[in-house]
């Protein structure tokens, strides 16, 4: 874009830094992030307060690069078993490994299967970590959490085996609607708040019984053909009523979508 964008209206939602901070900084974690004084003038906000606050967060984007550079290299060949599962193709990745489409045997149905990637498993702490807590959240019953079905342990590979949701993820749908151009209307609000409000019960269902989620953002909602909302990937999930294996300080989550204080590293 050439030239300075027009200023907003004095009517500009409140929030607008925020999210487009948390813009910059999913495009961070990409790889491409954008130049934060540009960015912030094309969006007509304060330009060196913005690249102040995108300076503060390199660090969590370097972290975030950081675990990823070498994302599933020492998994097994696919196909490859776990447990009771076949593992055909990878679908996506979680908070702390990869996710494949696998089929069970004599039910013959496809699950996902998560593998703790060996890149996130420093001396095994991690893996203790991802097995405690996939454990923890397979205690939920909820229409709209994706149920844990299984966990266990294979030649030194962590893995839990979910319900498999035919649909896209939360993220997908916004940007396909984005490239859409289509302008919110009445019913689009009314399906977004039911949606927002399903995932809020799902969130209460987890709290109840202990857990927190740690990692609530669009690419772990997945919505089914039927347009319900699934939360999915627990890999981070904190099982309160248990020994936490999350050291003080310890950061967790994607940067995008942390509260300030999980970027600080004050809450465990």
């Amino acid at each position: 874009m050439q030239g300075d964008a027009p200023r907003p209206p004095e009517d500009a939602p409140e929030h607008a830094p925020d999210a487009a901070m948390a813009e910059w900084l999913e495009l961070a974690c990409e790889g491409d992030a954008p130049d934060p004084q540009r960015f912030a003038r094309e969006r007509g906000l304060p330009e060196n307060a913005f690249a102040a606050r995108a300076g503060m967060a390199q660090w969590l984007v370097g972290r975030h690069h950081a675990a990823r550079s070498t994302p599933g290299d020492a998994l097994p060949a696919l196909p490859f078993r776990v447990g009771e599962f076949t593992v055909l193709e990878p679908a996506g990745r979680g908070a702390m490994g990869v996710v494949f489409r696998a089929l069970q045997d004599g039910l013959e149905r496809h699950v996902a299967v998560k593998v703790l990637d060996p890149v996130f498993d420093y001396g095994g702490r991690s893996r203790l970590r991802f097995l405690q807590e996939a454990r923890a959240a397979a205690r939920l019953a909820h229409p709209n959490v994706v149920s844990v079905i299984a966990v266990g342990e294979q030649d030194g590979h962590a893995w839990y085996a979910m319900e498999w949701i035919e649909g896209e993820s939360l993220a997908a749908l916004l940007a396909r609607r984005r490239s859409e151009q289509r302008t919110p209307d009445r019913d689009w609000c009314r399906e977004s708040a039911t949606l927002v409000a399903k995932i809020a019960h799902a969130l209460q269902h987890a709290h109840d019984h202990g857990l927190l989620h740690r990692d609530v953002k669009p690419g772990n909602i997945l919505v089914d053909e039927r347009g319900e909302p699934h939360l999915a990937d627990f890999g981070l999930v904190k099982d309160a009523t248990a020994a936490t294996m999350t050291h003080s300080g310890d950061v967790v989550g994607s940067p995008a979508y942390m509260s300030p204080e999980q970027a600080q590293g004050m809450v465990d």
